[in-house]
């Protein structure tokens, strides 16, 4: 139990550092170091990027969830748009993707009432939120980085 909280702090340390511009690259081996496991372990992540806009204006603190076929209702990946309305998928480090596979989404569009807090009121009310309800879809391709996939919402 100790080891598993130093190693989430490591790891958020590492994000921390990664997200305010830290620029010195990070190998394979000092995150699968941080992270506790062996190198082989670290799958291969895939950058996915795009902009989500509703009624075609790009909308800031969309929530979006990435759900597989093993996962039932449980996401695989979370995100959030900036307020520019871009976003970009996490595994290890920011911004590094999404493992390969097939995905169904689900969007929730709160205001942010707190740093990194979902509170208040979807004002989607709900119309996104169940992936087997929608035809939000992605596929990510191993090798392939994928820019400019967009949702309208």
């Amino acid at each position: 139990m100790f080891l598993r909280k130093d190693i989430l702090l490591l790891l958020s340390a590492m994000l921390l550092l990664a997200g305010c511009g830290y620029d010195k690259e990070i190998s394979k081996e000092e995150i699968a170091k941080q992270a506790g496991v062996e190198v082989d372990e670290l799958k291969e992540t895939v950058p996915v990027t795009g902009t989500v806009t509703v009624d075609g204006t790009p909308t800031g603190n969309v929530y979006m969830y990435a759900y597989t076929e093993a996962s039932g209702v449980k996401p695989v990946a979370q995100t959030k748009t900036k307020a520019d309305g871009t976003y970009c998928w996490t595994k290890y480090l920011p911004c590094d993707g999404m493992l390969p596979g097939e995905y169904r989404l689900a969007f929730k569009h709160i205001v942010e009432e707190g740093k990194g807090k979902e509170e208040g009121p979807d004002l989607f009310e709900g119309k996104y939120r169940n992936p087997n309800k929608n035809d939000f879809k992605l596929s990510v391709q191993s090798g392939s980085p994928q820019v400019d996939v967009n949702y309208e919402l």
